[in-house]
């Protein structure tokens, strides 16, 4: 395990993020945007221990997971203003990302929305026989929908190889979750239906990389869905790029005094002192991102792609070819003619 590397997911996710609230107020970017600052700790360590099988599904806050995954920086721009060249085309902005080329399954603004989506994700996995394992993200306030108590169910039992990973930010927008739920831990919740809960609190860079690691054992190992809370904090606004945290001492000697409720200062200030970084390296690791992010974005705004469709594709499925389990008729396509004759399916 190299938390070196971690930590430069971790920066590298903080400053993209950065970036994004820097240029968001041109209003070359008309999508809602939600960013993940104050919670990168979460991506950078899921997406540290996922392999290439991996499928990952995200919320309405997913940029980071998006580049956990392996996601094109350049891609991601071009989607975030609109371009053809995005990685949803330029049809889905900020909170609808999606990469099937690096399995990344999408991300959704349902709160909750993803989870069951993700569990047929992990259902198709073990009915083809094919490795890897499935895992959803969402926040604290996914907890108080019903599909979420559905799919716990339906994935134990299936014994479906699905992590659930809920970043628990206290918040629901605004509304703190002692105002919105009677118990404030998470992690335990589906105990009595034989669901494994995991707990790391906030900042716990190494209980977080400990976690993760045995969530990812235990479901590879084909023992069933996991469960996982993770405490962090939310340091920009629900919606916008307006952030109010340590956001931009990361990378200052001496960083500023907010330092330990900063995931990536923690990290940093771990390992300075195990002498495997100074502030030198970061520095030039700052740079270096910086380069990249600003040529990634340059050809983010001049992404093209495919050509513009029309107003009525990707509304229907096309090219669907399939046979009936039973019987000898071939399904070749889809139909909008209904020539079944009615029946009477409820009497009452």
């Amino acid at each position: 395990m190299d938390r070196v590397e971690i930590l430069k997911r971790m920066v590298r996710i903080r400053m993209v993020e950065q970036y994004i609230a820097a240029r968001y107020p041109e209003q070359k970017m008309r999508c809602p945007t939600h960013l993940c600052l104050g919670q990168e700790a979460v991506p950078a360590v899921f997406g540290y221990f996922a392999d290439e099988a991996d499928i990952f599904v995200g919320t309405c806050r997913s940029h980071g997971y998006y580049l956990a995954k392996g996601g094109d920086l350049t891609a991601l721009f071009a989607e975030l203003l609109g371009r053809p060249g995005g990685c949803s085309g330029g049809f889905g902005g900020s909170m609808h990302i999606i990469d099937l080329k690096k399995n990344f399954w999408g991300s959704s603004a349902i709160v909750a929305g993803g989870i069951p989506i993700a569990a047929g994700a992990a259902f198709s996995l073990k009915y083809k026989k094919r490795p890897g394992v499935v895992v959803v993200f969402f926040g604290d306030a996914a907890m108080e929908e019903g599909v979420v108590y559905e799919t716990v169910n339906f994935a134990l039992l299936h014994n479906l190889p699905m992590m659930f990973v809920c970043e628990n930010n206290g918040l629901a927008i605004t509304t703190p979750i002692e105002l919105r739920q009677c118990s404030t831990t998470l992690y335990n919740r589906f105990q009595a239906m034989g669901l494994m809960g995991l707990r790391v609190e906030e900042n716990d860079i190494a209980g977080l990389i400990d976690v993760a690691r045995e969530s990812y054992d235990f479901t590879r190992a084909g023992l069933g869905p996991s469960f996982v809370e993770c405490r962090v904090s939310r340091w920009c606004a629900h919606v916008g790029p307006q952030f109010d945290g340590p956001a931009d001492s990361w990378w200052k000697e001496p960083v500023g005094s907010g330092s330990r409720s900063c995931p990536v200062c923690v990290l940093m200030d771990e390992l300075i002192e195990e002498g495997k970084t100074d502030f030198q390296l970061i520095r030039d690791l700052r740079d270096r991102i910086m380069e990249e992010i600003d040529s990634a974005y340059r050809k983010g705004e001049k992404a093209s792609g495919r050509a513009r469709p029309k107003v009525t594709e990707f509304v229907y499925a096309s090219g669907l070819t399939s046979e009936l389990p039973a019987g000898k008729c071939p399904i070749k396509s889809i139909s909008f003619e209904h020539t079944e004759q009615p029946k009477l399916v409820n009497a009452f």
